[in-house]
């Protein structure tokens, strides 16, 4: 019958996935980093949404001149 092996040999390989998985893993800035990102791109996506709500009203204002020519031409 042979011998067992010693469970340090296991706990070694147990070590060594261990560490290749936290390897692996993606590396997350520090929680205050994280909700300064947050707090950017919440700031930008309001400009976004006042950049979108200029142009719609830009679009809107030229339909109406265009309109009005159009009309004092006729």
């Amino acid at each position: 019958m042979k011998p067992l092996k010693k469970t340090s040999s296991s706990s070694q390989k147990l070590n060594r996935i261990q560490i290749r998985l936290s390897q692996n893993l993606p590396l997350l800035p520090p929680l205050a980093e994280q909700k300064r990102i947050v707090a950017k791109g919440d700031a930008l996506m309001t400009l976004c949404d006042k950049l979108e709500a200029g142009l719609q009203e830009s679009s809107s204002v030229s339909e109406k001149l265009a309109t009005a020519v159009v009309a004092s031409v006729n």
